[in-house]
């Protein structure tokens, strides 16, 4: 069961992205989610709001008591060497009771690793154990519209940049066009022209990622 404050964070990103698809990704019972039970990450599908593909990590931390501790800050790394602060939160300062503190990263890189670190008021440090978020997604192909009269559109969503091959074939197997394309790490939006083409059936052909994705689709010329 996750607490009270992680549950207001996913309630908000729903009521944010209404209309998307929303996927949790949490750890399997391990060293991680007992340290920190509410880590998650919230991956966000393309929908009304945003074409993209959208991130947010979020978590909780709890501390079984606090003497002489000033704040705590949040720090994000994508190598496990460099480190930036992204966040801060103060400190009960003296407390012999548990206190729990919440940090949601609304940018976060696609394989991230975050560490809490502890900042006493003698000017002390202590660090946290590091977890690891990853947010890579599957690439997404899309086509439309299909029957198409003039212009055939292709949605790609990638999480790396890479040049894109697109071949037409008609009925007979004979290629008819070929086309190439740069493809942003993201959503990219391409357009195929297929006006002078004569009616009937064809076979599209899209490939990226140096050729690792490869996407076939029938598509109808009216």
């Amino acid at each position: 069961m996750i607490s009270n404050r992680s549950q207001e964070i996913h309630d908000h990103v729903q009521r944010f992205f209404a209309g998307h698809k929303i996927n949790e990704r949490r750890w399997a019972e391990s060293y991680v989610s007992d340290l920190y039970p509410d880590f998650s990450v919230l991956e966000i599908e393309p929908g009304p709001r945003s074409g993209n593909w959208n991130y947010v990590s979020s978590g909780t931390w709890k501390t079984a008591q606090e003497i002489n501790v000033s704040y705590y800050t949040i720090e994000r790394s994508v190598d496990g060497i460099r480190w930036a602060t992204i966040g801060n939160d103060a400190a009960t300062r003296h407390s012999s009771a548990e206190s729990s503190y919440s940090f949601t990263d609304y940018k976060p890189v696609s394989t991230g690793l975050y560490r809490i670190v502890e900042h006493d008021v003698d000017d002390g440090i202590q660090y946290s154990n590091v977890i690891h978020s990853s947010c890579i997604a599957a690439d997404v192909f899309s086509i439309f519209p299909n029957p198409v009269h003039e212009n055939l559109f292709i949605d790609i969503v990638t999480n790396s940049e890479s040049q894109a091959l697109i071949k037409l074939f008609n009925s007979n197997g004979t290629l008819v066009k070929v086309q190439k394309a740069t493809v942003l790490q993201g959503s990219k939006h391409l357009s195929v022209d297929v006006k002078l083409f004569a009616k009937g059936i064809y076979h599209l052909s899209v490939e990226w990622n140096n050729g690792q994705i490869q996407k076939t689709m029938q598509v109808v010329k009216q």
